[in-house]
This record gives C-alpha cells, structure tokens and sequence, in this order.
C-alpha cells in the first residue's frame, strides 16, 4: 500500500525516481484529432497533427539525451495516435537509433483506441520498439457502441475485437492492457464481457485486463454520466467479483515495490516526464490539457526544450512534501493556485 510508511522506507528510491536526469518520459501526442467520439471524453480535438518541426524536435531531443540516459520511455497518446503511423514510426525509429549509439534501455507503448491496429502495423511496431498497448472498452457490442461510436456515427466494436485477436495471433511477447470501464446500472453487462475476454484470451498472459470507474473529467456530457458514489463499497465489490473471473495471469494486478511507486506517482509528479503536444507545447497533465496551467514551455525543432520554472514547479509539489495525494495526482494542487504567468522566455533545458 503506497502510504506515508512505504514513503519512508522507500524515500530515496522514489526520489531517484521523481528526479532522476538518467530517466526520460516522453508522452507524445502525435496528433490531437480522434477518429471516435466516446460520450465521456473531456478532450477537445483542437489541434490537428503534429507539424514536422516538432517531430524534428522530438527526434533530436532523444539523440541529445541519449549518451546520459539509463531509461526511455515513449508513450504514445492522442486523440487518436495510430491517425498519425507515420510520426510514431519516425519517432520509435530514431529512438532505436540512438538506443545504438547509447547505453539505455527504451521501450514504447500507445493508448489506442485499437481501431487501426492492424497485424501488419503491430508486426511494424513490434521491429521498432512499440510493444504495449492500452486499449479501452466499456462492455460488450451493444453498451460499447452506444459510448464508443465512431466520428460521424458507427459501432467500433467488432473491428478492435478483431484486431485484437489478430494480435494474439503474433508470435510477439506484446504486452495488451484492455481497460474495461465501469459505470452503476452497466454490472450486468460487464461480467459478460469479462466472461468474453476470458474464454477469448484466457492463459494468454499477454493480454490483461484492468477496471476502471468512469469520472467526471470535464466532458459536455458529464451531468447525464451516473458514476460510482465514492462513499459506497459497490465499486470495489464490483472489481473483485470481476476479478475472481479470470486466470490471475490475466490480470493487471502486480504488487513489486517498484510498481507500487509507478502506478502511484502520477506523471506529472516526476520532474523527468513531459507531455509534448501536437503544437510543439510541453505541457505535464493529459487530462487538464487545455488549462492555462498546463502549458509550460515550448520544445524547438533543434531538440532543445525551453520550460518556465514557475509553471513547472507547481506540478512538482509531491517533490516538496511527499505527501501520497499530491504524488498520486498533483492537479487538485495546481487547480486550488495562482495562475502563473507562463511564456517562452524560460529557462532552456541544455542538453
């Protein structure tokens, strides 16, 4: 349990891994567009695809970086990623690249709808470096084409569970995380489609399956969305009876230190992670992503990334008191402060 005991046993681990220049994150949005339209979804599809001059940027920051870091990652994220392949391929291409030139360890993953994740992108993705995916659902055909349509209407079921299959197909040892959410009034329909899973992929331990409640995160929709009473028990008795259904091999449920600290630190905490947006912004949070708060610097097509110091540490709060909440989710802290004022005259960081 990630509490203020484990933070003091564990202080100096978790600090190296709040801090450490020899780790780099990378959340990459290659394009901000969706092909689907979830009933739920807080993002506003404001800006279009990554210009060539950021992606340059992204490219040369990895080379840059390369000969200090033990650790990359890249996490591909959107709107939709994969409506930008080509991006995410120059991308993990110059992450191997420079993986040669280096004595890190890199690896990628996407949160994808899985609509365009064929076999033959997977193969591709696979021979550089892209090896994890997660992909949500919210139950069987009928309730996930009512919440997950297509842009301009259209049921998406059939085709991501297809492609999922396709992927169990790959002799790869990928990593498949399908995110099942949870709504009050869906139970029914939840252990149908875990039930599903289970006879589809069951002791292939590749693929695994996570729950997760359905929130209010600022969509137009929000006020017509029921979500769980968070002083009840019925969503956690809900994940353990769904749970109980499936191979423990199946389940994202790990329990080593080293993941307690990660599923616990949210990103934003971690003064070596950064979002970088399809308009070249460096933003920390994917959730706030059109907040003020949450532009704070700018990365140029030479791989240099300038940050303003004042917009930075306010999401850096957990690095001051090490408190679990503000480690878990530093926005309720951002949210309750000034607005800083951020521009572009910060401080560049050197590589």
């Amino acid at each position: 349990m990630f509490n203020d005991r484990f933070i003091d046993q564990r202080k100096e681990e978790i600090l190296y891994y709040l801090l450490s220049p020899r780790f780099l994150d990378l959340i990459i949005l290659p394009t901000e567009k969706c092909n689907f339209r979830c009933r739920y979804c807080y993002e506003s599809f404001s800006i279009g695809k990554m210009g060539q001059e950021v992606v340059d940027g992204i490219m040369n920051l990895i080379k840059a970086r390369a000969p200090s870091l033990d650790l990359l990652t890249i996490h591909f994220f959107g709107g939709e990623p994969l409506l930008a392949h080509s991006h995410i391929v120059r991308i993990c291409r110059a992450s191997m690249a420079a993986m040669e030139t280096g004595k890190f360890f890199y690896y990628a993953m996407a949160t994808t709808n899985g609509y365009l994740l064929t076999q033959e992108r997977a193969n591709l993705y696979y021979s550089i470096g892209l090896k994890r995916y997660q992909i949500t659902f919210d139950g069987t055909k009928n309730v996930h084409d009512l919440w997950r349509a297509k842009y301009g209407g259209g049921g998406t079921f059939d085709t991501i569970w297809s492609n999922l299959k396709g992927l169990r197909s790959l002799p790869h040892d990928l990593e498949v995380l399908v995110r099942l959410h949870l709504m009050p009034g869906r139970e029914d329909d939840a252990e149908r489609f875990v039930v599903m899973f289970g006879q589809e992929f069951g002791g292939d331990k590749r693929f695994k399956i996570f729950f997760k409640e359905v929130a209010h995160l600022g969509s137009n929709n929000d006020k017509e969305i029921e979500v769980f009473n968070p002083a009840s028990n019925e969503y956690n008795s809900l994940v353990s009876y769904l749970a109980s259904l499936l191979p423990v091999e199946n389940l994202d449920n790990q329990e080593s230190d080293a993941s307690i600290i990660v599923n616990n630190i949210c990103y934003a905490s971690r003064a070596n992670s950064f979002v970088i947006r399809a308009n070249g912004d460096i933003g920390k949070c994917t959730v706030a992503l059109d907040s003020d708060r949450n532009r704070v610097g700018r990365i140029l097509p030479d791989g240099r990334i300038i940050l303003d110091p004042e917009a930075v540490g306010q999401w850096l709060v957990g690095l001051d008191t090490l408190r679990p909440d503000d480690l878990r989710c530093p926005l309720h802290a951002v949210s309750s402060t000034p607005t800083p004022k951020v521009g572009l005259a910060g401080r560049a960081m050197e590589e």
